[in-house]
């Protein structure tokens, strides 16, 4: 993981984990009613980055592969949920530096950022790089952790209607078009690494 050339510490893989919610259930806490948290509603399973939740669901046996008849449509439910990608991880001693930057290259679409804890950063775009000083946060030769939560996707108009009234900058031929179902994805779409 660790390209000593480059100074650069990959958190690309299969080591990834995803889990899904209703929106705002996990900004809640406890619940009133019980005192705890109240269980995902989709259950955490294995992700691989980069990827897409979309795919990580076939993967683990959630959802149907959507070349199949009209099982796309059985998946449109997935960009109307919140999502949680996270990945623990562990530097070597030998990966010091003065300065540590968390890149990811794309994001697809909205959502927050967290290391270690601490929320760094809201991001919105799917085509935008986004840089992350995390200099005091790493812990190295020791457990990190990093989260992102991706927010309910956003509606925008796909083959049909007025694409001057869009105002997000999402590929819209997910949202369907005459040679593409509707199969809107959400994730970390790009490379994720420490420099």
């Amino acid at each position: 993981n660790y390209y000593k050339m480059r100074n650069i510490y990959i958190l690309n893989g299969k080591d990834w984990i995803v889990t899904g919610w209703w929106e705002n259930q996990w900004a809640m806490g406890k619940s009133i009613e019980i005192g705890e948290m109240l269980d995902a509603p989709i259950k955490t399973v294995h992700a691989e980055v980069p990827g897409a939740v979309n795919l990580d669901l076939i993967r683990n046996g959630m959802l149907h592969d959507p070349n199949y008849g009209l099982d796309s449509m059985l998946g449109e439910w997935v960009n109307n949920r919140e999502w949680f990608c996270d990945k623990t991880f562990s530097i070597p001693a030998d990966y010091l530096g003065e300065k540590y930057i968390l890149t990811f290259e794309g994001l697809d679409f909205h959502g927050e950022i967290y290391f270690n804890g601490k929320m760094l950063k809201n991001f919105n775009g799917m085509f935008k790089t986004y840089e992350i000083d995390i200099t005091g946060l790493i812990n190295i030769n020791e457990t990190n952790h990093v989260r992102v939560i991706f927010y309910r996707s956003p509606e925008v108009y796909g083959q049909f209607g007025y694409s001057n009234r869009i105002k997000n900058i999402k590929s819209r031929f997910n949202y369907i078009w005459d040679w593409c179902p509707r199969i809107v994805p959400v994730g970390i779409w790009d490379d994720v690494y420490i420099k």
